[in-house]
């Protein structure tokens, strides 16, 4: 049967099980909607993930029709079974968290069971992303916050100082001589941070570069954001200092989602100066990829790569 034509059992089998997924997870897909749209929350860029990830099977279509459907290995359908006995105590029990794994778990699994190893591998990567929509439990991102707040606030009292302002810092609070503002937990740095680094492994799972100089961009991008996060909380005081309050929150408003953007910007440059600057052909539009690369980049195994 040619690889194009879809065996049916194979069809019947996965709108069985995408229809016994869908059932199972809808109350944490409710869940995962309600992280994603909550006001100053970090994971806002949550609801491009999907389209993203069916970008990247999308791109790499070609090579994953013309790999073979082989059979899954017994340890996958085992661990298949494991985690949908987990998510059914989880769904009775009504724990996010726990709920959480098992769908990354899932989402991983039933691929490698369905298609086998030899498909898999042009499908792993691009699963795998779905993990960076994923909310943190409440636990961690307390801890995370605070640290991030606390250093938020110590670098922009650094820059202050530096500009001989001598701000005065009680707890979260910056006092300067015309202004004084909060460092609460919104302006913590971390809805930057968290689409900023989702946004850099996105690129550097596209880029034509070594593991070794894509890893270091992904590195780059928690840097970048603690940075540019305490440029902002600067660039805010400084206003208000200078400008007064009604000014300062306005520019307080917006600051978050264009702090996001000059990360990318800065994140674009140096991912050029370390080499990770060029995208592979398959993901590009046609009129940008550049002729003379196309026949080399599709003699090359058209894996989405981590």
């Amino acid at each position: 049967m040619p690889a194009s034509v879809p065996n049916r059992g194979i069809v019947w089998t996965l709108g069985l099980l995408g229809l016994l997924f869908v059932a199972s997870y809808l109350q944490l897909f409710t869940y995962f909607w309600h992280r994603w749209t909550e006001e100053h929350g970090p994971f806002g860029y949550g609801y491009f993930v999907p389209p993203s990830v069916a970008f990247l099977l999308w791109a790499n279509r070609d090579a994953i029709r013309s790999a073979p459907v082989t059979k899954a290995p017994a340890w996958a359908w085992a661990l298949t079974v494991f985690a949908a006995v987990v998510n059914l105590v989880a769904l009775v029990a009504a724990v996010n968290v726990l709920q959480s794994l098992t769908f990354l778990a899932l989402v991983m699994l039933v691929p490698l069971c369905v298609w086998g190893p030899a498909r898999y591998r042009y499908l792993w990567a691009a699963l795998l992303y779905t993990a960076t929509m994923i909310p943190w439990p409440g636990q961690i991102i307390n801890v995370v916050l605070f640290k991030m707040q606390h250093l938020s606030v110590v670098l922009a009292a650094k820059i202050f100082g530096a500009m001989g302002m001598n701000p005065i810092i009680e707890g979260a609070t910056v006092l300067l001589p015309n202004f004084s503002f909060d460092v609460a937990p919104a302006c913590a740095g971390l809805t930057i941070l968290f689409p900023t680094v989702a946004c850099t492994i996105l690129t550097a799972m596209m880029v034509n570069a070594s593991l070794g100089r894509r890893i270091a961009l992904v590195a780059l991008s928690v840097p970048v954001s603690i940075l540019t996060n305490a440029g902002r909380i600067m660039l805010v005081g400084l206003i208000g200092n200078q400008g007064g309050t009604e000014l300062a929150n306005r520019l307080h408003d917006a600051s978050g989602f264009v702090g996001v953007i000059i990360c990318v910007l800065i994140l674009s440059g140096l991912g050029a100066m370390i080499g990770c600057g060029k995208y592979h052909d398959r993901y590009m539009p046609a009129w940008a990829r550049e002729p003379e690369d196309d026949a080399a980049d599709a003699a090359k195994p058209q894996e989405v790569t981590a």
